[in-house]
């Protein structure tokens, strides 16, 4: 034929069969679950700053039920050291 397929592609009849399509989702499905944490992270981060650092009111504008919940996403996304900074630079002030 002299047509050229992806590798790891097979050609049948006139259809072309990739084994990487597969591959390719789960890349693509990580790839907006990592865009998700990202904004998700940006947000949280944007409201305890709006807040003044203040989990409770974080908490309420974010509707996450209580300020546990705020520290435990700190946490998920890696950000809980952000917020200690913050709370022991304003404890000095």
């Amino acid at each position: 034929h002299g047509e050229h397929h992806p590798k790891g592609a097979q050609c049948i009849g006139s259809f072309v069969f990739v084994a990487q399509i597969g591959a390719a989702r789960h890349v693509e499905r990580n790839h907006l679950a990592r865009n998700k944490a990202k904004a998700e992270r940006a947000l949280l981060l944007k409201t305890l700053r709006a807040s003044d650092w203040s989990l409770s009111e974080t908490c309420r504008v974010l509707r996450m039920g209580n300020a546990s919940s705020v520290l435990r996403a700190l946490d998920k996304y890696g950000a809980r050291h952000i917020y200690e900074a913050r709370k022991k630079s304003a404890r000095t002030i």
